[in-house]
């Protein structure tokens, strides 16, 4: 049996250890000054830790991405309420 496709690769470069050194240091510091960060590494290790519940790690590990995507956005979001009146303008013609 034969299969078409097309195969690609990533090829990963190792990083210089001094410099590994400085960024997992300074990733620690803004991860134990932030609130908001704090709370993202205890749900992350509350999702490694519920093996037995599935569901309960999946919340976990999902609820700290949506506190990282909205601690990191570049831009603030709208509130959905001021999303959908700005949908239903209709623009002027002058």
């Amino acid at each position: 049996m034969a299969f078409d496709g097309y195969v690609s690769s990533v090829r990963r470069a190792g990083i210089d250890s001094a410099k590994e050194v400085k960024l997992k240091t300074e990733f620690g510091r803004c991860f134990r000054s932030d609130k908001d960060l704090k709370t993202i590494t205890r749900l992350l290790s509350d999702s490694l830790l519920a093996k037995e519940d599935r569901l309960r790690s999946f919340l976990a590990a999902w609820t700290s991405l949506e506190i990282f995507i909205n601690k990191f956005s570049s831009k603030p979001s709208k509130p959905a309420a001021e999303e959908a009146t700005e949908s239903r303008k209709v623009p002027v013609l002058v």
